[in-house]
């Protein structure tokens, strides 16, 4: 559970699921002893894996509704806690800016609190939290929905954080 599994039936499921896709990602097959090309191969074909067995785990219904609610709206602020997170939100921040759309990417708990008070009901508020639970974080999405804000998040299911969205991404799947 620890894990972010229902149980050991759900454990076991997804192990199997990524013992039959191949590949680690910690690239553990890779040897001293191999070639560049055979390395390339086993790192290459990892990355393969991973993006497969994301792909397969979206709802691509629910995917496009947050994508269009991200899209309409009047400015998305990205709110993040860690340092994993804090480079994806900064990375897609970018991202968004390039689009053309109106972003800003928040890692300081104070500012993401102001920043959710700047929004309305044509604003997005995108949270990406692994674990879904910092107080300071949650403060700042109950703040931004009681603006009128939509809220997509990145996090694992049954947090605290995915309690309170509106378009749920998850390692597992993704719910509106």
């Amino acid at each position: 559970r620890d894990l972010g599994f229902a149980g050991l039936r759900e454990f076991k499921l997804a192990l199997a699921h990524e013992l039959a896709l191949g590949g680690s990602p910690l690239h553990r097959r890779v040897n001293v002893a191999d070639s560049a090309e055979d390395i390339v191969a086993k790192v290459t074909r990892s990355a393969a894996a991973t993006v497969a067995g994301v792909r397969s785990q979206l709802d691509m219904a629910t995917l496009e509704q947050a994508v269009s609610a991200i899209a309409a709206a009047r400015h998305i602020d990205l709110f993040a806690t860690g340092i994993t997170s804090w480079f994806m939100a900064q990375d897609l921040q970018a991202r968004l800016f390039r689009l053309g759309l109106s972003a800003n990417a928040w890692v300081d708990y104070h500012l993401q609190r102001v920043a959710a008070a700047a929004q309305d009901p044509r604003g997005v508020v995108l949270v990406v939290s692994h674990v879904g639970g910092l107080p300071s974080m949650l403060e700042a999405v109950d703040i931004a929905r009681r603006q009128g804000a939509r809220v997509v998040s990145l996090t694992q299911p049954g947090t605290p954080l995915a309690d309170r969205t509106v378009y749920l991404i998850t390692r597992d799947n993704i719910l509106e």
